[in-house]
């Protein structure tokens, strides 16, 4: 195989990668496996979500791991939907949104919907989220500045 063809193919993977990333994420965060959760970031993963005005800001996995220890419940507290996804990779690095809906979360905001902004990065071979942003559609409107 050429290397032409190779790289084609790797960018093909990794696209392909990247596109499971969110999926993974729900489907932990349904079962409330925070550790498959953290598993999906890097070491030094950048994450923040939350309502305008109350915004969670958390830096590195260990963070982000013991913030979702506290505010993911019992397996089936939080059903998220994955849909409308986009992704670009190059080389080791790539970006990317996915709508989520939330049919069922917590009272406060069930159900929401909202969009994450995603970066990745591919280490030892894998590729993970190096950061997350999360932004509300609804029930609190939060439009990214461009």
């Amino acid at each position: 195989m050429d290397d032409a063809l190779k790289a084609r193919l790797d960018a093909v993977e990794s696209r392909a990668r990247v596109l499971e990333l969110p999926v993974r994420y729900a489907w932990a965060s349904a079962r409330a496996d925070v550790a498959g959760m953290a598993a999906l970031f890097t070491e030094d993963c950048d994450f923040e979500t939350g309502p305008p005005g109350q915004r969670l800001v958390l830096k590195g996995r260990a963070a982000f791991a013991e913030a979702m220890e506290k505010l993911v419940g019992a397996p089936g507290a939080v059903i998220a939907l994955v849909q409308n996804q986009t992704a670009e990779v190059s080389g080791d690095e790539g970006s990317g949104t996915c709508v989520m809906h939330n049919p069922v979360a917590p009272a406060a905001v069930s159900p929401f919907i909202g969009y994450f902004e995603d970066r990745f990065r591919r280490v030892d071979g894998v590729w993970l989220f190096s950061a997350r942003c999360f932004r509300f559609y609804s029930p609190h409107l939060d439009l990214a500045e461009d």
